[in-house]
């Protein structure tokens, strides 16, 4: 009689192990499942698919494994076991397009502008040297240049001729060149600020072309 109450809680027993090892299996399948879908939302789902029998296979080898070894397993440990099978620890790999995305993220490296080239002041041409006397074209012929005087030069007849210089000739001679538009400003001003009557030497710088003085610079001969 006692045997036999034995036997049938044994009986039980087994049928309940069996019956949890069932919802194990299908707890382990549905843990699964998720762990899929959320695999599938981070790495892609044809990644996902080729994983499922796999993951289904481990899960299921781990739960017949633990039951057999651990008779007295209950649902909860079985459970927990499936859930460790399932999920995997896989880094996202990166892709071509995520890599894409973060270089057109980039902010794009904008070249310095070039340095505008230093503007070369134009050649200064040789200048030379005249020394004579400063004279108005209308008295250039007079006999004796040193004799005009500073009242005749300051004439409007005298100025309107325009200015330029009287310089002596090798054979004693006197040869009248004029000035340019700003030689004759600057001996307007001269003749205005010289404090000399008459005999008046200047030296001029300048260029001489085409029969007359470019005048850079005009002074007294001391």
């Amino acid at each position: 009689m006692k045997l036999k109450q034995d036997s049938g809680q044994l009986l039980n027993r087994s049928l309940e192990l069996k019956d949890n090892m069932r919802k194990a299996i299908f707890m382990k399948r549905n843990i699964g499942i998720c762990g899929l879908l959320a695999m599938c939302l981070l790495t892609g789902c044809s990644k996902a698919e080729a994983l499922a029998p796999e993951q289904f296979s481990a899960a299921e080898t781990t739960t017949a494994s633990t039951a057999a070894v651990q008779p007295g397993t209950t649902v909860s440990a079985l459970t927990t076991a499936a859930a460790t099978a399932a999920v995997t620890d896989e880094p996202e790999p990166v892709t071509s397009a995520a890599v894409t995305e973060a270089a057109a993220e980039q902010p794009e490296t904008v070249p310095p502008a070039a340095e505008p080239e230093p503007e070369q002041a134009p050649p200064v041409p040789d200048t030379e040297t005249f020394t004579g006397i400063l004279m108005d074209e209308c008295c250039s012929d007079v006999d004796d240049p040193s004799a005009h005087d500073l009242p005749c030069m300051l004439m409007d007849t005298c100025r309107a001729s325009g200015y330029g210089l009287d310089i002596q000739q090798p054979d004693g001679s006197w040869r009248f060149v004029p000035f340019d538009e700003n030689g004759q400003n600057l001996a307007w001003e001269y003749l205005h600020h010289t404090t000399r009557m008459d005999n008046l030497f200047v030296t001029v710088k300048g260029t001489l072309t085409d029969g007359v003085i470019s005048v850079f610079d005009l002074e007294k001969v001391p």
